[in-house]
């Protein structure tokens, strides 16, 4: 092809409309693909952002492509992807977790001693990166097209229409998420439109069709389930499987329906029955139904024997157990908090007890912190229902959903929504260690002012073990009574206080295992972090160019900055999935905005790259020294102004420093290369931050700060280099206005 200096009008058109659509095809691909991958797989719930990291490497390795002949190969990368999947699933790999501590066992169930644990740690190795070479050859083809593409373009506009066709892509998935579509569906599409500039490609069209055909049957195709007759569903958060649970009665030799089980993303989560009286006493169960059953109603009326409420409020409501049990004991309001509108969706269909039936019973598809927030009322009795994941982790693990939900901060609110004799119920289903009991301890006496009660409960199920924590006032006054069979195993904890780190908003990390080094997951990080250097090698180390860098180094912060703000935006607006999907457009929209702000030199901040620096520095500090709960707390009668306040100067730093990018990529003669170096900065600034495990989410401000005056010293360097007609950081004739 020409370059963009010679190429029609006609052909402009024709490429930026194809930068918009195959923008938007990557986009949405790697978003597919991190949630296919954290959904199907066990390990990417310790390894998030793995995934992602792999998706930016790719199209790293793609705009530094020299051409786009690797495009071709399209097909074949979907289909190792497709096919990794289905393999390792057939094979039940799905299920494999990284060894954090303790006994480490395959999925077969056959354990290693523990002085064995590293031929474990290798063995995960090698699977996690056969699995990732899939979404990394996928987008490096994609990326390779994507960048003779921008090479015919002046940068800026380029940029423009890629980001257009971000927020498109981005918008598109989230609408399809919450449509409950599955992923095998999600890349019809993407399949069909490759096929559309695949076919002209070099005539290579049959050639195209018969691997993507292949893509998408096998992608469809469910080699062995995993549980018999589980119905699967997809919700924004997560897969859910629905499986019937069943049993002979007295009698009969056929299988009858009796409750059911609900899995998340192939971990246990839920389970549902009537656990009324009359259910648990069903003269046709046989014993051991019995006993189960009996066993679990005794959970759901551990609170009722401290309380008798009218008004109950549960965050974490699921399926309907607790709100059930609740309507059982009388209470004439119940408010159940749930965030996955599935779940409440499948406990309304399938619940025997039907307790969202109900006129007594409201329900908010919330998350339970945005409501506790947002709440007005006083209860009787506030039940976090069994929020947790019931998965103990290493310190690779990054932040849940649901761990806002236990912070001092959301502990102390949920205090303040109870009446003068009221009491908070938090249960932790299988979570009896001692470090996790005496860290909620530590939380909740931080946050109330005096000691809990540290309640185990006695299950007869060795598969079934649960701890309570019960506050209020009259746990504060003493006057609340225990019955028997029940102890408070935190009492010694009173006169000695264990040495636990507190959970604050700042740092909710409920599920990390207080251990120094966590060697397995530090080699796995290693292992990945090496396979990125190896694959862009030739980006990284093939010559010195400081212009270059300051991308690189750009890429690094921004990500962390944009995780920062997806995180304390989630306490402003609620940790939501429509949360993350307007904070994540909303970024890609200041990005464009910005852009055009250089492209069109508004202010001439194409020529102050300095100043701007300075204002991105000054912006960091704003940020993190911003005391959101007393702006908010202040702002109350007018909390929209609150709200704004806040996300104005948490999002303002990403607009500072998108227009120092877009200044900086004007100067660029070949996006392609830039760009490149931009995504791989975006791999260390993904793995940079699980540093907040330690600093905090906060920590990650300074991070960023550190990224962003490597980068200031890259762009004065570059600056004072003299310029040089072969370097591809040189204005073309008629570009846009430079930094300089």
């Amino acid at each position: 092809m020409n370059s963009h200096a010679e190429l029609e009008p006609i052909s402009k058109r024709k490429i930026m409309l194809e930068l918009l659509i195959l923008s938007l095809v990557s986009l949405f691909l790697e978003l597919l693909i991190v949630r296919w991958m954290s959904a199907d797989f066990r390990a990417f719930s310790v390894f998030k952002t793995f995934p992602l990291v792999t998706c930016f490497v790719g199209l790293g390795v793609g705009f530094a492509a020299k051409s786009d002949t690797i495009f071709k190969y399209c097909p074949l990368a979907l289909l190792l992807l497709v096919g990794c999947i289905k393999v390792f699933d057939y094979f039940r790999l799905a299920l494999w977790m990284l060894p954090t501590e303790g006994l480490y066992s395959l999925p077969a169930k056959a354990g290693f001693a523990n002085d064995m644990w590293y031929y474990y740690v290798f063995i995960f190795m090698l699977f996690l990166a056969l699995l990732l070479l899939g979404p990394f050859c996928a987008m490096a083809t994609i990326g390779a097209r994507l960048a003779t593409l921008f090479n015919h373009l002046k940068p800026l506009p380029a940029y423009i229409v890629n980001i257009g066709g971000a927020i498109a892509g981005s918008l598109l998935f989230s609408v399809a998420s919450f449509t409950g579509l599955s992923p095998e569906m999600l890349l019809v599409p993407v399949c069909i439109i490759l096929y559309y500039y695949l076919r002209s490609f070099g005539k290579f069209g049959w050639k195209a069709l018969v691997p993507l055909l292949c893509v998408v049957c096998i992608s469809f195709w469910d080699p062995k389930p995993f549980y018999e007759a589980a119905t699967i569903y997809w919700s924004p958060y997560q897969r859910i499987e629905l499986q019937p649970q069943t049993a002979k009665m007295k009698g009969s030799e056929t299988e009858t329906v009796i409750g059911y089980w609900l899995r998340s993303n192939r971990a246990f989560y839920q389970f549902f029955y009537d656990l009324s009286e009359r259910g648990v006493n069903n003269p046709d169960y046989p014993e051991a139904i019995h006993k189960q059953l009996s066993v679990f109603r005794e959970h759901y009326l551990i609170p009722y024997s401290l309380v008798k409420p009218k008004t109950v409020l549960v965050v974490g409501a699921g399926t309907g157990n607790d709100v059930a049990e609740a309507l059982r004991q009388g209470a004439t309001t119940v408010d159940a908090v749930d965030i996955d509108p599935v779940i409440l969706r499948l406990g309304k269909q399938f619940n025997p007890a039907h307790p969202y039936d109900s006129p007594l019973v409201n329900r908010f598809c919330d998350d339970a912190r945005h409501y506790m927030n947002s709440c007005h009322k006083k209860y009787d009795l506030i039940i976090f229902g069994q929020l947790d994941s019931q998965t103990g982790i290493g310190q690779g693990s990054s932040m849940r959903l649901d761990n806002y939900v236990f912070t001092k901060e959301s502990i102390r609110k949920a205090a303040d929504l109870l009446q003068p004799e009221g009491i908070v119920c938090l249960s932790f289903g299988a979570m009896n260690d001692r470090w996790f009991q005496e860290r909620m301890f530590a939380t909740i006496k931080a946050a109330v002012g005096y000691a809990p009660m540290v309640v185990p409960e006695k299950s007869q199920l060795d598969d079934y073990v649960s701890t309570y924590y019960i506050l209020g006032q009259p746990v504060a006054k003493g006057t609340i009574k225990l019955p028997e069979g029940l102890n408070d195993i935190g009492i010694p904890w009173r006169t000695n206080p264990p040495d636990a780190r507190i959970l604050t908003d700042d740092w909710p990390y409920l599920y990390l295992i207080p251990i120094a080094i966590d060697i397995p997951y530090l080699l796995v990080m290693a292992e990945v972090l090496l396979l990125a250097l190896f694959a862009g090698r030739r980006v990284l180390f093939a010559r010195r160019d400081w212009a270059h860098w300051q991308l690189f180094f750009m890429g690094s912060a921004f990500i962390l900055l944009e995780l920062q703000s997806i995180a304390r935006l989630a306490l402003v607006y609620g940790s939501t999935a429509l949360t993350s999907a307007a904070v994540i457009t909303g970024i890609l929209i200041m990005i464009l905005l910005a852009t055009i702000m250089v492209l069109k030199n508004f202010f001439n901040v194409a020529n102050k790259q300095s100043v701007l620096y300075m204002l991105l520095a000054a912006t960091l500090v704003g940020s993190y020294a911003l005391p959101v709960d007393q702006i908010l707390a202040a702002t109350a009668d007018i909390p929209l102004f609150g709200t704004l306040c806040v996300t104005f100067v948490t999002l303002l730093p990403m607009f500072i420093a998108g227009i120092i990018f877009a200044a900086a990529f004007a100067t660029i003669k070949l996006p392609g290369p830039a760009l490149a170096f931009n995504l791989l900065g975006s791999v260390l600034g993904a793995m940079l931050e699980y540093v907040s495990n330690y600093t905090g989410i906060n920590g990650l401000i300074w991070i960023a700060g550190g990224l962003y005056l490597a980068s200031y010293l890259c762009q004065a360097q570059h600056k004072a280099e003299p310029a040089s007609g072969t370097n591809d950081t040189q204005p073309v004739e008629d570009s846009e206005p430079t930094a300089n």
